[in-house]
């Protein structure tokens, strides 16, 4: 199956500019919006138009985007943005050819500008320009698995680990040793201790038992966790995950999108409390203060 750079919604390095927003859903594909005449004199007027990417499923907006790399053909991508595009009320008016040259030009133009950046860099929109806001940290090497060949470096959390879900949010927040310099695709590639790992099976195994079309199952064996696809074939063998060196577990590194709870304006990391564990999320005094749920 092939592989392309594609862009996403994010809200990494929100807050850097005082007018960010973040409407659409995390992770999911964007396009770039038609501006108003405002906004092409002026970015920062109070519509927005002229900063934003638009969300191809939400049809909400973001200031941000971040390049990931999908399974897709081009063919499926375009798909994707001739129905999002659509939905959103663009080309309704088009006859079938001049709709469907429009929408294979903006799916080329957006294919383009995700693979002229590295994987993980996040771009900003200001006006008929979109600019580098952040670049990635390097990927980590992998594993023919898919998981990263070093083990934990540190015996100590230093991060809180999320998955955003549509229409849920957050969910739950799990704490995890991170290396800073380890990325697979922008996302963060968390090792959990056996008590941790244990809170991501049971929460894995909630959202299965929701959705069981939609979500992993998961189960122990011993003390490896094994994972099976909900696309899986019922002779097909689970993922297996094996503790490391010190005893922790990649769960689903390199597989699903773990990010890490950082403060939106610096990106300072949230890290574990060492007296009691629950999360602190520190800012600089430039960042606006926000409660913490």
């Amino acid at each position: 199956m092939p592989y392309m750079n594609v862009l996403v919604a994010t809200r990494a390095t929100h807050g850097t500019r005082h007018n960010d927003f973040a409407h659409a859903h995390e992770a999911e594909l964007v396009c770039l919006p038609a501006m108003c005449d405002l906004d092409q004199q002026d970015p920062d007027s109070s519509c927005g138009c002229g900063r934003a990417f638009l969300g191809l499923d939400s049809r909400r907006s973001t200031t941000t985007a971040m390049i990931v790399t999908l399974e897709l053909t081009f063919d499926e991508y375009h798909d994707n943005v001739h129905r999002g595009l659509l939905a959103a009320g663009i080309g309704r008016q088009d006859d079938r050819a001049t709709l469907l040259a429009r929408t294979t030009a903006i799916a080329e133009d957006l294919a383009e500008r995700a693979a002229s950046h590295p994987v993980g860099t996040v771009l900003e929109r200001r006006g008929t320009t979109v600019n580098v806001r952040r670049q990635p940290t390097l990927n980590f090497p992998m594993s023919p698995k898919g998981t990263a060949f070093a083990d934990s470096d540190s015996r100590q959390d230093n991060a809180f680990v999320y998955i955003y879900l549509y229409g849920r949010g957050e969910g739950k927040w799990f704490p995890a040793w991170v290396d800073p310099t380890a990325r697979w695709n922008g996302w963060v590639l968390p090792a959990f201790t056996r008590e941790a790992a244990e809170h991501v099976v049971d929460w894995t195994n909630k959202l299965h038992s929701e959705e069981p079309d939609e979500f992993c199952s998961a189960s122990w064996d011993g003390v490896d966790v094994l994972l099976t696809s909900p696309e899986a074939n019922e002779d097909a063998d689970p993922e297996c995950y094996v503790p490391d060196r010190h005893g922790r577990y990649d769960f689903a590194a390199g597989h699903w999108r773990w990010q890490a709870k950082e403060c939106g304006t610096c990106e300072a990391q949230a890290y574990p409390d060492p007296a009691d564990r629950v999360l602190v999320l520190p800012h600089n005094d430039a960042c606006p203060t926000r409660p913490i749920p």
